[in-house]
């Protein structure tokens, strides 16, 4: 069947493909709300990390689908379930999503290949600091 029969426009497909990396965030176990969300975390840059052009999209679409509405209700509730306030579970859930997405912005980011290609991103690297300041003449002080 082709894909015009199944998509009603632009909007629709980009639901659907914001819905499936919602999809690919599997829900963590742990029974303390800081190891579900640590685990969370994990989740979500390993998942932002292999489709990065989701990024822009993740927290703009409209209509969203099941998947991104179960993983959103998956956070809330754990975090009303700790006792958080309403208010307080969404200023949570917005600090710790900011936080994700933009670390995986500058992670993609980084001018370094994966260590696959030869490369290692900078934060990987022993000894960094005092190789910037050996190299730029201020030496290890």
């Amino acid at each position: 069947m082709p894909l015009h029969n199944r998509v009603g426009d632009k909007s629709d497909l980009l639901d659907g493909m914001v819905d499936r990396v919602f999809g690919e965030i599997e829900l963590p176990a742990a029974s303390d709300w800081k190891e579900q969300m640590k685990a969370r975390g994990a989740m979500v840059r390993e998942v932002l990390s292999r489709h990065p052009w989701a990024l822009g999209l993740m927290d703009s679409r409209l209509t969203p689908g099941q998947e991104t509405l179960g993983r959103h209700d998956a956070v809330i509730d754990t975090l009303l379930w700790s006792g958080f306030s309403v208010k307080m579970a969404a200023h949570a859930y917005s600090v710790m999503d900011s936080y994700l997405y933009g670390f995986v912005l500058k992670e993609i980011s980084l001018p370094f290949g994966s260590p696959e290609e030869g490369g290692q991103p900078s934060f990987r690297q022993p000894g960094r600091i005092s190789r910037i300041r050996q190299n730029d003449g201020r030496g290890d002080a």
